[in-house]
């Protein structure tokens, strides 16, 4: 661009007085003494500078956490990035994405920034100013070749950073030289954040990008661009914010973690003081915090859906997560994101612990980390996690890894030909969830797709084109009946002019032990607890793996995202071009159990009924031409509704 090509001609002194609207003297000393004297004029009478830190990350431990970024660096998908001097930039050139992101957004440095912004002692202010000149000179002045030294989010993060260590370097009294490096480099990502069509306004990566633009521009008002800069800044963030959270509050990109991110984004842009107080954000904040507290499974651990990886829910979260001001855990009950596309059942122990969690997925709201996953669930169960999620794995996007974790085999989902479910952008649906009701203690979940097209496993989700899509017509509904700590009962209706191979897949824990016989004991040591049945044998067949390599990447899950381990799923083949596929999930192997289960009219009659300690359940579904029904009996109770 123009400015930088002012930096290399004609020198960062010339370039850093252009930056605040002043021509530049002949005379050195002269444009010493007018820099010096303009910033100075500009800082005066300016509160000090505050830190906006990462959304991205939660220190604890602050004192702790910013002594190790120091010493010995932080570990990204596995890479250890240490801070050196002069930092070896060009050692991670041959990494990971997510790992070249990390070292150009300057990731190391936002617990030290964050612990110097309490302004205690000096001691990770210099290493700090010292690594980030180090980047100025290498990619600004000397304008090495890195793609990820202008990657968006990068740009982004990077700038909050510069806001504060450029104001931070004022009040230190650095000489001019140090200010001049910094107020070019300020400058500059100014004009690389204002550029409209170079903002990622479809993704989280905006946000960040517009968050580092509204902190230089508040940071540092004397800077020619500062104001015009604040209101676009402003303006893009709101407009983020409206389009990336649905209604009832869910961050529309299938993933908790990122939910969490961003409602740490507004929660912390709040506290910085940048964004005057909106009502509108304050109460966007307020509904996102709420629907955060429905990921915490009872565990503790963050529901692992979409590019979520395995990590405790007050690990990443600037905002109370998991337990209300009494330290209890909850919410309890159920809570239906409508238009999310997510259902969450957390039900008590008779101790009030959190025992049961349940979780289903139907939504597809863009391409944005949404994997292959449509109607998956998630299961706790008696306070063991049965069935899981394959996680997440490092956006290494032909990495045959990561594209098994996102696909559909890889989840407690149905598979149709060996294929992916759809990630077209012109397919996406929002939420596919059309049902879910109460009947007393059992809750009946349904989702309904028309599905028109699928996708080989086997190529990159970032590669894929149009002519990729693989036609189909098949239109498939999902029921879901479950009984906390009873049984869980699956139900894929299925409907096609042509003939398809079905996989009822269900992906289980990593620590449980499979044994297949008339039904699957799924046992956790030597204890068992749950057994999955086919109700429809024996037009089905039953197929186990667990680390398998050959012919394709089968059974296994990423719980640091880097590496996968073996993980059981249990998988359910049937054929044909109209199928009722119903499995049944016993949460308490150990009683006697009895099941009858009957379907009739093409799906549109179901019936269970579970017998065992001298009880009875029974579930009946009707779908007639001009109402839909189902009652829900249990003992002596009795639950009817219109569904």
């Amino acid at each position: 661009m123009a400015y930088h090509r002012l930096i290399l001609s004609d020198g960062a002194m010339v370039a850093a007085l252009e930056s605040m609207g002043h021509p530049s003297p002949s005379e050195k000393h002269m444009q010493h003494e007018l820099f010096t004297h303009a910033v100075n004029e500009a800082v005066h009478g300016l509160p000090p500078v505050a830190y906006l830190k990462e959304s991205t990350a939660f220190h604890a431990d602050l004192n702790s956490i910013a002594k190790k970024c120091l010493n010995v660096g932080i570990l990204a998908q596995g890479e250890r990035i240490a801070l050196t001097e002069p930092m070896e930039w060009s050692l991670y050139a041959t990494k990971s994405r997510s790992v070249r992101y990390k070292v150009h957004a300057w990731g190391i440095l936002d617990a030290m920034l964050a612990y110097d912004s309490l302004r205690l002692d000096d001691t990770m202010y210099q290493p700090a100013l010292a690594n980030i000149l180090d980047w100025i000179s290498t990619f600004v002045l000397k304008e090495s070749n890195d793609e990820f030294a202008w990657y968006d989010m990068a740009v982004g993060q990077r700038a909050t950073k510069l806001a504060y260590i450029f104001r931070r370097a004022v009040e230190q009294g650095e000489p001019v030289e140090t200010l001049v490096k910094l107020t070019v480099a300020c400058h500059l990502h100014v004009l690389e954040l204002s550029e409209a069509e170079r903002v990622a306004m479809h993704s989280n990566h905006g946000l960040f990008q517009m968050s580092g633009l509204l902190a230089l521009a508040k940071s540092l008002p004397h800077l020619r661009f500062s104001s015009t800069a604040a209101s676009f800044a402003i303006e893009s963030i709101q407009t983020m914010l409206g389009n990336h959270f649905s209604s009832d509050g869910l961050h529309m990109e299938h993933s908790p973690m990122y939910h969490v991110f961003m409602t740490n984004y507004m929660a912390l842009l709040l506290e910085s003081g940048f964004l005057e107080q909106s009502q509108n954000l304050i109460d966007m904040t307020k509904i996102a915090v709420d629907a955060a507290q429905w990921f915490v499974m009872p565990d503790g651990m963050l529901l692992p859906f979409g590019d979520t990886p395995r990590i405790l829910a007050g690990e990443r979260a600037h905002f109370s997560l998991g337990t209300n001001q009494q330290g209890e855990p909850g919410p309890f009950g159920v809570r239906w994101f409508k238009s999310g596309g997510l259902v969450v059942q957390h039900e008590p122990s008779n101790a009030g612990q959190s025992n049961s969690y349940l979780a289903f997925n139907g939504a597809f709201h863009s391409r944005q980390h949404k994997q292959a996953d449509d109607f998956n669930f998630l299961l706790h169960a008696n306070g063991m996690a049965i069935f899981d999620d394959p996680g997440t794995f490092t956006y290494q996007y032909d990495d045959p890894r990561r594209m098994y974790v996102e696909s559909t085999r890889a989840h407690s989902c149905l598979e149709i030909d060996g294929l992916n479910t759809s990630r077209y952008n012109n397919e996406a649906y929002g939420s596919a969830i059309r049902h879910v009701q109460k009947f007393g203690p059992m809750l009946f979940i349904e989702a309904n797709l028309h599905r028109k097209r699928l996708i080989s496993p086997d190529l990159p989700n970032n590669a894929i084109t149009t002519a990729d899509g693989v036609p189909v017509n098949i239109r498939h509904s999902r029921k879901l009946i479950h009984l906390p700590g009873e049984f869980l009962l699956v139900v894929d209706d299925v409907k096609s002019t042509n003939e398809h191979v079905f996989k009822q897949h269900f992906k289980l824990n990593n620590k449980l032990v499979v044994k297949l016989g008339n039904k699957a004991m799924v046992m956790h040591g030597k204890s068992p607890i749950a057994t999955i049945e086919p109700l429809t044998a024996p037009m089905s067949t039953v197929e186990l793996s667990n680390g398998q390599k050959v012919p394709k990447l089968h059974g296994w899950a990423s719980l640091d995202g880097h590496t996968l381990v073996p993980s059981p799923t249990l998988s359910v083949k049937a054929s044909g071009s109209k199928r009722v596929m119903a499995t049944f999930i016993n949460l308490k192997p150990s009683l006697k159990t009895k099941v009858f289960f009957n379907e009739g009219t093409g799906g549109k009659y179901l019936r269970l009924v579970v017998k065992r300690d001298g009880k009875t359940h029974e579930f009946l579904y009707r779908d007639s031409n001009d109402s839909r029904t189902a009652t829900f009996a249990s003992g002596d109770e009795m639950w009817e509704a219109t569904v």
